[in-house]
C-alpha cells in the first residue's frame, strides 16, 4: 500500500472516501474523473481516493495521478496493490480482473465506515458530500447510477 498525503485532515472538514478499481489503460480516464471531484468539490470537502491497482500498475501511471497534488489541495491517494487474487475470474471484452477489486474493498480498507466506489469514467459536477451523507442503511459501499439526457427537446 501506498500513501501520499499532502495535507492533515483537520476537524471543520466533510470527509468522503471514494475508490477506483484500475489498470494502466484506464489510468487517464481515472486522472480525468479524480479532476472532475476535486475541481466540483467545495472548500470544506476533503477527498481520500483509494486507487485499487494490479500489482503490474507501472510506476508512472502512478506519478501522472500523484501530480494532482501540484494542482490541489485537501485530498489523499492511497494506491493498493492487489496480488492474484482474481487471477483465475471471468474476463472478457468488457470485464476486466480489476472490475472484481470492487468485492474486496470491505477487506482492503476495513478501518472505513463506508465509501463510494466510482467506475473510472464517471464524471463529477458538483460535490459529493450530500451524496455520501446519504443513508448507506448499513452498507459500507454505495453506487448509483444517474443518467442524463442532454438530447431533451426544449
Amino acid at each position: 500500500m501506498i500513501n501520499y498525503n499532502n495535507l492533515m485532515p483537520t476537524p471543520n472538514l466533510n470527509y468522503i472516501s471514494i475508490a477506483f478499481c484500475l489498470n494502466s489503460y484506464y489510468t487517464s480516464l481515472t486522472y480525468v474523473s479524480m479532476t472532475s471531484i476535486l475541481n466540483s468539490k467545495d472548500c470544506n470537502t476533503y477527498i481520500s481516493f483509494y486507487l485499487i491497482i494490479p500489482r503490474t500498475f507501472e510506476d508512472k501511471n502512478i506519478g501522472l495521478l500523484n501530480s494532482l497534488y501540484y494542482q490541489y489541495d485537501c485530498f489523499n491517494i492511497t494506491f493498493i496493490r492487489m496480488d492474484e487474487k482474481y487471477k483465475k475470474a471471468f474476463v472478457s471484452r468488457y470485464i476486466t480482473t480489476q472490475a472484481y477489486y470492487r468485492f474486496s474493498l470491505g477487506e482492503l480498507i476495513p478501518y472505513l465506515n463506508k465509501i463510494i466506489y466510482l467506475d473510472c469514467d464517471t464524471i463529477c459536477f458538483k460535490d459529493l458530500t450530500n451524496f455520501y451523507n446519504l443513508n448507506f442503511k448499513g452498507k459500507m459501499i454505495l453506487g448509483q447510477v444517474i443518467i442524463t439526457n442532454n438530447n431533451k427537446k426544449n
